[in-house]
C-alpha cells in the first residue's frame, strides 16, 4: 500500500478529449483559406451538422471520411496550436478557426474523460512485479559489490571469488599458471 501511495501519481491515466475537426490546408493562400473556413463555421453555426460539413469539405485524408472524427486525444498528441485550442474548449463547443502548420481547423470537442488514478486492485500485480524486480536488482548489486571488495582485498582472488558466490574452484594440469 505504501508503494502504491508513492507511485499513484505516476499511474494516473491522463485526461482525454473526444474530438472532430475540419481541415483546410494552407499553401501561400492563407487569406483565401481563412475566408473558406469562416464560411464553413457559419454553416455550422446556422445549424448544419458538423460531421456532414466535415465529410463534404475537410481535406484531412485521415478523418474527413469519418466526419472529421479524431478519436480520443491526449496532451502532446497534436501540434501545439491545435492542442491549445482543443484543451480550451468545453464539451459540445466548436472552436473559432485555428491556424496550425497544417492549415486552418475548426475543432469540435464532443466529450472529456477526466484523468483517473488506477486503483490498488487494478495495479496490484504490476506493483508486486516491479517491487520484486527492484529487490532482485538491489540484491544483485549488493552481491557484486561484496565480490568486488573481496577480490580487491585478497591475495588469492580465485578462491575468494569462488567462495563468495558459492562455486567450487577447479584446476587443471593442462596449462601452466602463466
Amino acid at each position: 500500500l505504501a508503494y502504491y501511495e508513492t507511485k499513484k501519481e505516476t499511474l494516473m491515466n491522463p485526461e482525454k478529449r473526444l474530438a472532430q475537426h475540419i481541415l483546410l490546408p494552407v499553401v501561400d493562400n492563407q487569406d483565401e483559406v481563412k475566408v473558406e473556413i469562416e464560411k464553413l463555421a457559419a454553416r455550422i453555426k446556422n445549424g448544419e451538422d458538423f460531421s456532414a460539413v466535415a465529410k463534404e469539405a475537410s481535406q484531412d485524408p485521415g478523418s474527413a471520411a469519418n466526419g472529421g472524427d479524431l478519436g480520443w486525444v491526449e496532451k502532446d498528441d497534436m501540434v501545439v496550436d491545435f492542442e491549445e485550442a482543443l484543451f480550451a474548449l468545453e464539451a459540445g463547443q466548436i472552436s473559432e478557426p485555428v491556424l496550425s502548420e497544417f492549415g486552418y481547423h475548426l475543432i469540435k470537442l464532443n466529450e472529456i474523460q477526466a484523468p483517473e488514478i488506477a486503483s490498488l486492485e487494478e495495479m496490484k500485480e504490476t506493483l508486486i512485479q516491479e517491487l520484486k524486480s527492484n529487490q532482485a536488482e538491489q540484491e544483485f548489486l549488493n552481491k557484486a559489490n561484496e565480490l568486488e571488495e573481496a577480490v580487491i582485498d585478497s591475495d588469492n582472488i580465485l578462491e575468494v571469488a569462488a567462495d563468495a558466490v558459492g562455486l567450487k574452484l577447479k584446476t587443471t594440469e593442462l596449462f601452466a599458471r602463466n
